[in-house]
């Protein structure tokens, strides 16, 4: 029988494996598509997610410096996939949206996964399936209750 520990391995090994599957399927589309460059499918998929973020959030959630994500949202604004607007509570706090355009590639991107996530799903029963959510779903509760628990 196997270790919790070789068991985790494990998990991680396939963890990754599957999101690279995922991330490689997201940019190549989007890269096909809109040629946004090296991280502007990262930006686009993670504004997608948000209905509006700011400059920082946005750099810290990539990892990127705030410099670099300037350069980045630069370009993206100049060909229309992404608009900067100024908070109204503090105009010194720029939020970034998609715009419409941006927001229809990142649709296609989403739509992409999802279709790639379905034919995934496939190879299992409907019961397992559901099993393979229902894990998923404990599993992100989990952490996101000791991700609470950690935060001061």
């Amino acid at each position: 029988m196997k270790s919790a520990e070789h068991r985790g391995a494990e998990l991680l090994r396939r963890f990754r494996k599957l999101s690279r599957h995922f991330i490689a399927r997201e940019q190549e589309f989007v890269r096909m598509a809109w040629a946004l460059g090296r991280h502007g499918e990262s930006v686009i998929h993670s504004l997608g997610e948000e209905d509006e973020i700011t400059m920082g959030a946005l750099a810290r959630t990539i990892g990127l410096s705030l410099s670099s994500m300037t350069d980045i949202i630069d370009g993206l604004e100049k060909n229309g996939f992404v608009t900067r607007v100024r908070s109204a509570a503090d105009r010194r706090v720029i939020h970034l949206r998609l715009t419409p355009n941006g927001r229809r590639v990142y649709r296609r991107g989403f739509d992409a996964q999802v279709r790639f996530a379905s034919a995934l799903l496939s190879i299992l029963t409907r019961k397992e399936q559901d099993l393979l959510l229902s894990l998923h779903r404990k599993i992100d509760e989990g952490m996101n209750a000791k991700t609470r628990k950690a935060k001061p």
